[in-house]
C-alpha cells in the first residue's frame, strides 16, 4: 500500500506521541505501508520543524524526528513531481501533496487538512484523515 502522508501528519505525531498520527508513524516503522514523498514535501516539513513557536511544543525527541526525516529522505519513492496541479485554491501549497501522490501513483493521501479532506478523492487516490487511515489499516489486518 503506497501512501503520501501530509506534513501535518508528521507534525501532529511529533507534537502528540500518543495521538493517531503518531500511531501512523509507528505502523510505517513496522512496514504496514510504504510512504512516498518529494523533496518539496520534505523541505516543507523541515522548515515547519524549524519554527521556534512550534519547536518548543514538540514532544518527540530530536533523535526520533531526525530518524523520521532520514527515513523520508531514503524512501524509495522520493521524487519531485513532473505534474503541476491547481486543484486546491484556498491554500495552493496543498497541491504539492496531490502532485506527489499523482506522480508516484499513491493509493492514499493521509492528511488533517480540511481543504484536501473535502476532496475525498482525486485521480483515483483516496484522501483520508489519520483516524480513517488507522481504521483502514485495522480492517486490512483483520482480513489477514
Amino acid at each position: 500500500m503506497l501512501v503520501v502522508l501530509d506534513t501535518n501528519v508528521f507534525l501532529s505525531a511529533f507534537l502528540s506521541p500518543r495521538g493517531t498520527p503518531a500511531e501512523i508513524l509507528r505502523r510505517w516503522e513496522a512496514e504496514a505501508f510504504e510512504v512516498a514523498t518529494s523533496p518539496t514535501l520534505r523541505a516543507e516539513l523541515s522548515r515547519t520543524l524549524d519554527y521556534s513557536k512550534i519547536t518548543k511544543y514538540l514532544k518527540a525527541s530530536d533523535a526520533e524526528i531526525q530518524n523520521t526525516l532520514r527515513r523520508l529522505a531514503l524512501a524509495p519513492l522520493n521524487r519531485e513531481p513532473t505534474v503541476q496541479l491547481d486543484v486546491v485554491k484556498r491554500d495552493r501549497d496543498d497541491n504539492r501533496v496531490l502532485e506527489c501522490a499523482v506522480e508516484v501513483g499513491a493509493e492514499y493521501i493521509v492528511t488533517g487538512d480540511e481543504d484536501l479532506l473535502e476532496l475525498q478523492e482525486y485521480d483515483g487516490i483516496q484522501i483520508l484523515s489519520p483516524a480513517e487511515f488507522v481504521r483502514l489499516l485495522d480492517a486490512q489486518a483483520d482480513e489477514e
